[in-house]
């Protein structure tokens, strides 16, 4: 009879060779198991600390014609990094509180091999995936850097908090690759994809775009996808990997972009320190933020009916007060806003549709739409104490205009509205304490995170 193998440090799987181990090791990395695995022994701990984090790469695939409008993380296979198997792990960047509301432990970044960020193509043919890719960008991106003590003001010396996500302000490798060939053309549909007209060309005369013609850079929904990166601080390097045709147009105005991005994401000056240079950054950031959403309410297609049933849904004090400070210049610490962006005609427009939309988006909020119905049945069921209809409940998002809203412009749109009004006015349940429907739980997770960051912020300041 053989006598027991003697205990070792790596326990069982001693008795495997070192490239067996090393297989095990990377899958359950991939299936993000390995923690539980590092914590049998120190032995083990070592062995598979490397795979756990220097050689791993962390990918964030960001499709803007994914209707879910969700940033997916894959593993280095390209599989789900999710510690259940078949289960997608993401960020739902369709709710605008996604920074407030995401309960994903701090992941020690800075200790990966890389980050990738893959970013797809939008449909020029559903302009509306554009505005979601903007939004899935930004906010991917608000989650992961670095935080402000407030969200809306330049930080002065020490201000910068890490990211809840992220175990320190710093970040591995990032390479951003923009996936898909439509982005540009060549031959003769030579020059860049332009889903929607930007601030400068709709200041132009119809002739004066039309000779602007498709081979300029500016505007383009590469740069606008790219903007945002100019946020990023503490990388350890940053690349950009143009796709084929993008790279054959040679663009200077395209590479010197890219050079500065670079730049910039391997600086260690916190973003908002640099008070000219970031405040330009800022501002356009802003523009496109408040454009893209003055567009939105009228561009065609799909994506841009789902996006603004979206944003009704959703509508809340601390979006408002942030599209607000977005829109308007102010003085002293904030910085960003759009004023003298735009010419005096297109900032009348900007802040008339600020006006009805955030009047529209109390008329179809769901809270409204539930009452329409609840007028409607107690009419019909009159004298029927107790039912359930009379509970007034939150519709569900399937139930809530699931096709999406029409453009703000169209008939379909105001007889909408006019009916709600009717109802917000003049219907037996009443609306006036509708300040409460704009305060939704993400705003009180954001009103509680911010006071984490005072008190962090004054503890690192006393311990100075």
């Amino acid at each position: 009879m053989d006598s027991p193998l003697p205990p070792t440090p790596l326990g069982d799987l001693a008795q495997l060779s070192a490239e067996i181990r090393r297989q095990i090791y990377r899958v359950c990395v991939n299936e993000r198991s390995a923690a539980a695995l590092t914590r049998t022994s120190k032995a083990i701990h070592n062995e598979v600390d490397y795979f756990l984090h220097d050689d791993f790469v962390l990918t964030f695939d960001i499709d803007p014609g994914d209707p879910r409008s969700w940033v997916l993380m894959l593993n280095a296979e390209g599989a789900p990094w999710s510690s259940h198997p078949g289960k997608e792990h993401y960020l739902d960047t369709s709710n605008r509180h996604l920074l407030d509301l995401d309960e994903t432990a701090p992941i020690p970044f800075e200790r990966f091999k890389a980050i990738n960020v893959d970013i797809h193509c939008p449909d020029a043919e559903d302009p509306g995936q554009l505005v979601q890719g903007w939004q899935q960008v930004n906010r991917f991106l608000e989650w992961l850097l670095p935080k402000w003590i407030v969200r809306e003001f330049i930080p002065g010396e020490d201000y910068n908090l890490q990211a809840r996500c992220n175990t320190s302000l710093n970040l591995p490798n990032v390479h951003v690759r923009f996936v898909g060939t439509q982005w540009a053309g060549t031959g003769e549909k030579r020059g860049f994809q332009h889903s929607v007209i930007g601030p400068r060309a709709d200041a132009l005369s119809v002739w004066e775009q039309a000779s602007l013609g498709q081979a300029r850079f500016e505007e383009s929904d590469l740069e606008v996808l790219l903007l945002p990166f100019r946020r990023m601080r503490y990388a350890r390097s940053f690349t950009v990997e143009l796709p084929p045709t993008a790279a054959a147009l040679r663009n200077a105005r395209l590479h010197s972009m890219i050079c500065g991005v670079t730049s910039l994401a391997c600086s260690t000056t916190d973003f908002g320190l640099d008070l000219n240079r970031d405040s330009a950054i800022q501002t356009d950031a802003d523009v496109w933020e408040v454009w893209l959403t003055h567009c939105l309410d009228n561009l065609p297609g799909g994506t841009a009916a789902q996006l603004r049933r979206a944003q009704a849904y959703q509508w809340c004090n601390t979006y408002d007060a942030m599209l607000a400070s977005s829109t308007i210049t102010f003085t002293g610490s904030l910085i960003g806003g759009t004023r003298q962006s735009f010419l005096p005609e297109q900032f009348r427009q900007i802040c008339y549709s600020d006006e009805l939309r955030s009047d529209n988006a109390l008329y179809l909020h769901p809270h409204t739409v539930r009452r329409m119905a609840l007028e409607e049945e107690m009419e019909m069921e009159m004298g029927e104490e107790g039912s359930p209809q009379a509970q007034g409940e939150l519709m569900t998002y399937e139930q809530y205009y699931p096709g999406g809203l029409p453009p703000v412009s169209s008939p379909e749109h105001d007889q909408l509205v006019r009916r709600l009004q009717h109802t917000h006015y003049a219907g037996p349940v009443g609306l006036r304490g509708s300040d409460r429907l704009r305060y939704c739980r993400g705003c009180s997770r954001y009103a509680e995170h911010r006071n984490e960051r005072y008190d962090k912020y004054y503890r690192k300041r006393n311990m100075i």
